[in-house]
């Protein structure tokens, strides 16, 4: 029998319902843009976003009115999937006073993704805009999905999308609910962020150039006001190690935040090995790098941008060596930590693969009644995770070789094919000198698909795709 006889029909309404909600939502995010514009003098920006919002909050509240009603989990992620496209179209018609339609949707999409691609001349465009972009990828870094938690709260069981999206073993729940781990994330997203800003005005930046480096450091977004993106400050290291630091912190767990509120009340759970991994793959790449090209700064912010999946730089990337290419291109298909803002495979699928292959090897020793579990953080991890994690990676290294492959039909030379869908999959942001605004339309919307389904880890968007999910109810006769 085949899987679509087993499908219910979709329910149209919950679906409807909960994007009317994020609609909802778009329209309370999009007040503090418009607010930026009006003070900046901007009138026919500011009135385009305040626009969108007045129309947001309006729409949203009349389906969300009607249509609110429990999700199951097919609807869940076909709302997910869905979630980031239509926030990506309502970014595209705030670009439209400086930007065509496409080239709107493509900033929006790698701003909400947070990979941080570009097709915009960042400097030429009006203030408001520049903090929009920053303020994309903030909002995107948290999760537009999980900062609507109300979406969630309605699916079964309550803590399924959340454990999928975060380094907490099967089983393991952040916190006691959906909305406690959106809460406590929220929270902890925004102090870290306050961090980074205040250091970098230390450290000599100008206030409103840290506010949108901070917001796109923590969110490992990568958009900076800049041409040269954190080139830039390329003469201030205080500004490149703090920038350093707020990459780290970004692409570290943020389990692992909660867990020292925890450790203090008594709580003794198994530290996270990917916090020690993303520490030895940035030794190990940085030390690679000076190696074979020299310059300090550069292999060690070269290395630490890319596993972060940040994507600031500090010359232009078009001009790298092979070999700063080829090992950069393997650290943005590693990336940070899983329960991060950080993209890519994620660590602890690799940490989960070599204990694979050491159990494989223990096991082989062994006599055949012998029980040698395999473990993660201490946890034993059963069969159909270990399948769903090795089915991603089949599929997230697929579509990267799709992706470079039909870039390098196109006319692009292979290393910088393979290197541009790297960073696209990966939520990177670093360019081989493919992505900029003469670039056909039809690659940017390819290369917009590329981010969103890595940002989404494939799933969502492959359940939306499949025709089986839209299933019809029967009608009766």
């Amino acid at each position: 029998m085949s899987l679509r006889a087993h499908l219910t029909p979709l329910d149209f309404g919950a679906v409807i319902g909960q994007l009317a909600g994020l609609v909802r939502m778009m329209g309370w995010l999009l007040l503090l843009p418009a607010a930026v514009g009006w003070l900046s003098g901007e009138p026919r920006v500011a009135a385009l976003l305040s626009g969108l919002s007045v129309a947001g909050l309006a729409l949203g509240h009349w389906g969300r009115s009607r249509l609110s009603r429990e999700m199951h989990l097919r609807e869940a992620f076909v709302v997910t999937a869905l979630a980031y496209p239509l926030f990506a179209l309502v970014g595209a018609i705030a670009f439209l006073p400086v930007a065509t339609f496409i080239d709107g949707f493509f900033e929006s999409m790698s701003g909400f993704t947070t990979t941080g691609l570009t097709v915009l001349d960042s400097e030429g465009l009006p203030r408001s805009l520049r903090f929009f972009r920053a303020y994309m990828q903030w909002i995107g870094g948290a999760g537009i999905v999980v900062l609507s938690v109300a979406v969630w709260r309605a699916v079964r069981p309550a803590g399924f999308r959340f454990r999928m999206y975060s380094s907490a073993t099967e089983g393991e729940r952040v916190a006691g609910s959906v909305q406690a781990s959106a809460r406590q994330l929220v929270a902890i997203y925004g102090l870290l962020t306050a961090v980074v800003c205040v250091a970098l005005v230390i450290a000599g930046m100008p206030v409103e150039d840290a506010l949108l480096h901070g917001l796109a450091t923590i969110s490992t977004g990568g958009f900076s006001p800049h041409g040269a993106s954190i080139g830039y400050y390329a003469s201030n290291p205080a500004v490149l190690t703090v920038t350093m630091i707020g990459m780290f912190l970004g692409a570290t767990s943020f389990s692992n935040y909660q867990r020292l509120v925890r450790r203090s009340q008594g709580d003794r759970r198994p530290h996270d090995p990917q916090a020690y991994a993303l520490i030895g793959v940035v030794l190990v790449g940085a030390w690679l790098l000076f190696a074979l090209e020299g310059g300090p700064w550069h292999a060690v912010f070269d290395t630490v941008s890319a596993v972060t999946t940040t994507g600031f730089s500090l010359d232009e990337t078009a001009e790298w060596s092979p070999t700063r290419k080829l090992f950069t291109t393997l650290w943005m298909i590693v990336g940070g930590s899983s329960g991060s803002t950080a993209g890519g495979l994620k660590l602890m699928r690799f940490i989960v693969l070599f204990k694979l292959v050491q159990w494989t090897f223990r096991r082989s020793l062994l006599p055949p009644e012998a029980q040698v579990p395999l473990k993660y953080a201490g946890s034993a991890i059963e069969a159909e995770p270990l399948r769903h994690l090795l089915g991603f990676i089949v599929v997230y290294l697929l579509m990267l070789l799709a992706v470079g492959s039909v870039l390098t039909l196109a006319g692009f030379a292979p290393q910088d094919a393979f290197f541009e869908s790297a960073s696209a999959i990966g939520t990177v942001g670093l360019s081989s000198g493919i992505t900029d605004a003469s670039l056909p339309g039809w690659i940017k919307l390819l290369l917009s698909l590329e981010m969103w389904a890595g940002r989404l880890e494939v799933l969502p968007v492959l359940v939306l795709m499949y025709p089986g999910t839209w299933k019809l109810p029967k009608r009766s006769r």
